[in-house]
């Protein structure tokens, strides 16, 4: 207990002399604690959950779903998932194997892939300092903790969506190649659509950005491309198991089935307007969002 105050009681007097020093502390502690978790884990039900649908895509070269039999036909074929993340799952499979750790380390090679585009990112337009907070904030991020050794899309997501944002702000500072920027902006925008249908927003946040500084044709350049990688997310679609099956799956899936969403459209227009009270459900959704 003694040499445990001493040390806290050293990095505070540390910290006094020099606060980035307290900043680094609590990255590396931060990371050391990441990584004592991935040891631990313990499986999440969408491990399952998604990880069974990568599974199929591996074996058979279509999803399905035995974990939802009778569901929707889901047994039989099923087309509602995350279309580019089901692909990655089921290429570590091929090359991995089938098992838990090679499912979730999908989720964490693509939060290293942004980490390192991150701090690059910092690095270049921010000082070191500016480095060292923003760094600490996001590592200290509950979603990133969690979802950072998870198999879920958000990480690979988020990792396409910023890949989107640094070339669309090569858009503005190279001139001369602005139109190839916001090809791959809109590329790796509709990526992100096709690993999760979230990622709409980065189309709506890039080309909206576009058209507030009255660069319509270059919006229209991104939204055009866009289009070209979100169609990955229809692959899988076929004469038979088409719009309508995946319409019926979406719309009837148990995980929605008390949703408001889809019976009133107005209420896609609304709902950002709630997104404030997200800050208020609970400290985990508080410290997710700050």
């Amino acid at each position: 207990m003694v040499s445990i105050l001493w040390l806290i009681q050293s990095i505070y007097l540390a910290a006094r002399m020099n606060y980035t020093l307290l900043l680094k502390v609590g990255i590396g502690l931060t990371l050391l604690l990441f990584a004592w978790s991935l040891w631990h884990r313990a499986p999440d039900i969408d491990d399952a959950w998604i990880g069974e649908h990568a599974y199929w895509m591996a074996e058979k070269g279509y999803v399905k779903s035995e974990l939802m039999h009778g569901i929707t036909d889901q047994h039989i074929r099923h087309i509602v998932h995350h279309k580019l993340f089901t692909l990655n799952g089921a290429l570590f499979i091929k090359i991995f194997g089938f098992s838990l750790p090679v499912l979730k380390s999908v989720s964490l090679c693509w939060l290293f892939i942004f980490i390192l585009l991150f701090v690059q990112h910092l690095k270049t337009h921010f000082d070191r300092n500016t480095l060292w907070v923003a760094l600490f904030v996001f590592l200290i991020n509950g979603m990133v903790f969690q979802f950072g050794y998870v198999y879920r899309p958000e990480i690979m997501a988020m990792t396409l969506g910023f890949i989107s944002y640094l070339f669309l702000l090569r858009v503005f500072s190279a001139p001369a190649s602005a139109y190839t920027m916001a090809i791959l902006s809109g590329l790796f925008a509709g990526l992100a659509v096709a690993t999760h249908l979230n990622g709409l927003i980065y189309i709506a946040a890039g080309g909206g950005l576009l058209l507030l500084h009255k660069r319509v044709s270059l919006a229209i350049v991104l939204g055009l491309a866009s289009l070209l990688t979100t169609a990955l997310y229809f692959y899988d679609f076929t004469s038979e198991f088409g719009i309508d099956f995946w319409r019926s799956q979406l719309m009837d899936s148990p995980a929605l089935h008390q949703s408001k969403i889809h019976s009133n459209p107005l209420t896609f227009i609304l709902k950002p307007l709630m997104e404030h009270r997200r800050y208020f459900h609970s400290p985990k959704d508080t410290s997710e969002l700050q």
